[in-house]
């Protein structure tokens, strides 16, 4: 059973049994648990054999269905933890994870000579795409580090290119103060968006995340583009 949310929480079960996968959501109230979605997914003969899964990536993109089709949160941290457990392991593979790469990025930006901001955003772009084509699922039969590698970077690499793109505009800037209160500003309007996941869906949001970019750099001073 995962939790979901703070104050008004949300539970998630799963049911992975020999013919179907069933999921329950739940949602806490004042008056007890109220249901909000009821999905099932029906597996292959042997997919699961005696209580033990037999075909994993199957079972995966079972679970993956269920929760696109009733818009079940889903984020790195979920996606982690299809791919690794749910344990604190996880929690701590991705905010670690994402504080090493923003250090990353800052040092490549400040250490090396890194590519115009043309190139930057269309590195946004690709990582986003890349995100968008390779399903979680897909990397189930791969053995735990190549795992952790690809996972790492389908979810990071985004994270790293944005915080170069940041690192070089933040540089070049007049204004440093006013930079950074509207750095602090898109990282609040980001937090706030994540939340559309619950009507999108993960890999919808990520159509949103690349829209937001592509204004940014429509928006960002020629000269700008060109000189940094």
């Amino acid at each position: 059973m995962l939790g979901m949310g703070k104050k008004s929480r949300q539970l998630v079960g799963l049911d992975i049994g020999s013919s179907s996968i069933k999921s329950v959501e739940l949602k806490s109230t004042k008056a007890g648990y109220e249901l909000v979605s009821f999905g099932m997914e029906t597996l292959a003969q042997d997919t699961v054999v005696d209580g033990a899964i037999m075909d994993a990536p199957q079972v995966a993109n079972a679970i993956s269905k269920i929760f696109d089709a009733q818009r079940i949160k889903t984020k790195n941290v979920a996606t982690f933890a299809l791919l690794f457990g749910t344990t604190w392991f996880v929690n701590a593979l991705v905010f670690a994870g994402v504080l090493v790469i923003v250090l990353a990025a800052v040092e490549t930006t400040r250490k090396f000579r890194t590519p115009s901001l043309p190139v930057v955003y269309a590195g946004i772009a690709a990582s986003l795409a890349l995100a968008w084509v390779i399903r979680p699922e897909w990397l189930l039969p791969l053995p735990f580090v190549p795992r952790l590698l690809a996972a790492s970077l389908l979810a990071f690499l985004p994270i790293y290119l944005a915080n170069v793109a940041f690192s070089k505009r933040f540089g070049a800037s007049d204004d440093s103060r006013s930079a950074f209160g509207l750095n602090l500003l898109g990282a609040m309007l980001g937090g706030c968006l994540e939340y559309m996941a619950l009507l999108t869906g993960y890999r919808n949001l990520l159509l949103v995340v690349a829209g937001l970019y592509l204004l940014a750099f429509l928006l960002a001073p020629r000269k700008g583009l060109v000189a940094v």
